[in-house]
């Protein structure tokens, strides 16, 4: 029975080491090195109006320096740089004194940068700022390169417009848009009418984008409504992502507004 039990105690122990072994080890500081965009704030999407950046934060871990942009003024802060993996904490923070007409994203983020002591890795392009509790109150992606936009060049036909599908071949011209990413102008047809214009990007936020100069020709035709919703969904665009299928376009409530298919 002895031998039964002790066999059984070195099983347990074993099993608890090999636990604590596959746990998940914490990442070093120079994992943070770079540029992140502020992709959630207190488990909300940040958002940004196509005109303004997106937040976001960049790190040197050989420095111990940390700086970016919080929503109106630019902050900057240092960290231990021989802190333990996983552990990050800034000594001090400082910002520009720019007066803004909406403080509350920012001071929000200010907040939770004061209260972030530890870090860890979210998905596999993003990380998470915590408290001592692990609990989340940052996520961070990694920049993307400014390149992504050169895959929005060329023409694409309007698949739908605020959530009404429209099908090719229905309509007598097929509503399209063709980018010239170099200029960052588009010029294309809502149905009937000839669209075109200039559309404005993020350096941040490389989804980031916006129409704000659009213009359309004023030929009346006998069915204008998916033309209207067409121009009302450019209208409120502000950031898009690449699909499987072609491009999704949302509005600041993160709403699907457009969606595009490759000709």
């Amino acid at each position: 029975m002895k031998k039964v039990i002790v066999f059984l105690s070195i099983v347990i122990v074993a099993f608890i080491l090999a636990s604590c072994h596959a746990k998940k080890e914490a990442e070093p500081l120079k994992k943070l090195d770079g540029q992140w965009n502020i992709y959630e704030l207190n488990g909300n999407k940040v958002v940004t109006s196509g005109v303004n950046e997106l937040p976001y934060l960049v790190f040197d871990a050989t420095a111990g320096q940390m700086y970016g942009f919080v929503g109106c003024n630019r902050v900057m802060g240092s960290f231990d740089a021989n802190a333990q993996p996983g552990v990050l904490a800034f000594g001090s923070l400082n910002t520009t004194k720019m007066t803004c007409p909406d403080i509350a994203t920012e001071q929000a983020i200010m907040d939770a940068l004061g209260n972030v002591r530890k870090f860890k890795k979210d998905h596999d392009d993003r990380f998470a700022l915590c408290d001592a509790s692990e609990k989340p109150l940052i996520i961070l992606v990694k920049k993307l390169d400014q390149s992504s936009l050169k895959e929005l060049k060329g023409k694409w036909l309007i698949t739908s417009a605020l959530g009404t599908t429209i099908d090719e071949g229905k309509k007598e011209t097929q509503p399209f848009i063709d980018f010239d990413t170099d200029a960052k102008t588009f010029t294309g047809n809502a149905g009937c009418n000839v669209i075109n214009g200039s559309f404005v990007t993020v350096d941040a936020d490389p989804t980031a984008i916006s129409f704000p100069n659009t213009i359309s020709t004023m030929t009346s035709c006998p069915e204008m409504d998916i033309e209207t919703k067409i121009i009302n969904a450019l209208n409120s665009v502000v950031t898009y992502t690449k699909t499987v299928s072609g491009v999704s376009m949302f509005n600041v409530d993160g709403t699907e507004v457009l969606t595009l298919g490759k000709k």
